[in-house]
């Protein structure tokens, strides 16, 4: 005599396998080392989870100690400094896998730019004025998150009529003293920043000098709050 079963008829499985161990989860990742230990490139990481029974019922994961996520395929990790992965995999029995982590260093993130700390003179960025049209300029700030600054070439600057320049004199210096500016042109300095592993920044403009005689008095009108 033959007993055919539906396991369905009931809406649920005739029996569970007995199963009291939690699944394993391998981690690899792979990207483009620049200067060890630092990946240049986003990083790819991929988890691999198995089960010696009922099988995996999910992987999750973390970035920096930032909310679970579930696993579903290989995914990129970008930014710059230390970067750790916390995972872990549960099975249908709900065996959870003791947690794990992995870190890893990666910056594929440009530098910040400077912004100008003085003008050499009496000026103000961006408004016509009557007292300066021979600027020393002096900048500070940049900095990069991750592997730091390139110490030969940190800087490619532009210095002239052209606002969206994307081309100029590259220096580890934080100063520039350009020669006097004729009337009523509008200057502009602008500038990029390298990191270590030649990455730039954005081209960006730090200050726009307009010198012009007729601009002689001004009038500072207070700021009032909607």
């Amino acid at each position: 005599m033959t007993i055919n079963i539906d396991s369905n008829v009931l809406d649920g499985v005739v029996a569970i396998p007995y199963d009291n161990s939690a699944p394993v989860t391998s981690y690899t990742k792979s990207g483009t080392i620049g200067i060890s230990p630092w990946y240049k490139t986003a990083v790819t990481i991929t988890l691999t989870a198995t089960d010696n029974l009922v099988g995996v019922k999910k992987t999750y994961y973390r970035i920096n100690n930032g909310s679970w996520q579930t696993y579903t395929e290989p995914f990129l990790v970008n930014g710059s400094g230390l970067m750790t992965i916390d995972y872990r995999s549960v099975d249908f029995n709900d065996n959870w896998e003791v947690m794990k982590s992995a870190s890893f260093y990666v910056d594929n993130q440009p530098p910040v730019n400077p912004v100008v700390t003085s003008s050499g003179c009496q000026s103000w960025n961006g408004v016509p004025q009557a007292y300066c049209n021979n600027p020393w300029f002096t900048w500070a700030g940049a900095y990069d998150l991750g592997i730091g600054l390139n110490p030969v070439d940190t800087y490619e600057f532009y210095w002239g009529t052209n606002k969206n320049a994307t081309s100029g004199t590259r220096t580890a210096s934080t100063q520039f003293n350009p020669p006097a500016i004729p009337t009523g042109v509008p200057y502009y300095l602008r500038i990029r920043t390298q990191d270590r592993h030649g990455l730039w920044s954005a081209w960006e403009t730090i200050y726009t000098l307009i010198y012009d005689y007729r601009f002689t008095h001004q009038l500072w009108l207070p700021r009032v709050a909607k």
